[in-house]
């Protein structure tokens, strides 16, 4: 399951730089991760995707709400998923804020040691 493929991927096939597709890829690389076998590569898939999200969706709330929770779930960098969060937020509280997003930035990245 390690090469298990996720959504977004054929999207970024055709448009390398289309934020959503990354931000999606990179919530389902972290998911498929922690469900079918901690394989690292889609852990580091998970990362790569979100930091790719961020950098082509500066203004996509949706792309960057997705992307903080895998940088919160995968890399636990506080500081880089609450901007993220922050950005997403501003651009649209509807798309930033369901409740798993914020479980990513405000739930998991406040607990001691992550």
């Amino acid at each position: 399951m390690g090469g298990t493929s996720a959504p977004g991927e054929q999207a970024l096939a055709i448009e390398p730089t289309y934020a959503l597709a990354h931000g999606f890829a990179a919530w389902a690389h972290q998911t498929i991760y922690v469900r079918a076998g901690m394989h690292s590569e889609n852990h580091e898939k998970s990362i790569r995707h979100a930091h790719a999200a961020i950098e082509h969706g500066p203004g996509d709330a949706m792309a960057l709400a997705l992307a903080c929770f895998s940088i919160g779930m995968a890399e636990h960098d506080r500081k880089l998923a609450d901007e993220a969060f922050e950005r997403a937020l501003a651009l649209s509280a509807r798309a930033a804020s369901p409740p798993w997003q914020r479980v990513g930035s405000k739930g998991i990245l406040a607990l001691p040691g992550l």
